[in-house]
């Protein structure tokens, strides 16, 4: 992350693995991982316009924020087919959504 503009984007410890963390602080204030809503769109920009990694991974990276279940969040007042590529997040009271919409004017 660090070496695509993202320093505070880190992930802390494999999934529900606490014990491997690599940032104890963070994970014990955070949880799995942190970032800032600022390199969070930066890195969906990246994603999305394949500049985050090959263009194969871009692609498979934009499935599964394609594939995300949770339509109480950003999506939940778009018309019916529209696109849109996401990722929520919590910590404790706090929920997020950011992510790409893709319409017929192209991607937002």
């Amino acid at each position: 992350m660090e070496q695509l503009g993202l320093p505070h984007t880190k992930i802390h410890a494999k999934v529900f693995r606490s014990d491997t963390s690599i940032f104890p602080e963070r994970s014990r204030q955070f949880g799995l991982g942190s970032t800032t809503a600022a390199e969070t769109l930066r890195l969906l920009e990246l994603i999305y316009r394949n500049e985050a990694a090959s263009p194969e991974a871009c692609e498979e990276m934009l499935g599964h924020l394609r594939a995300c279940e949770n339509r109480t969040s950003l999506p939940r007042f778009l018309p019916d087919g529209t696109k849109v590529a996401f990722k929520t997040g919590s910590v404790t009271a706090v929920r997020t959504a950011g992510g790409i919409i893709e319409s017929p004017c192209g991607a937002i």
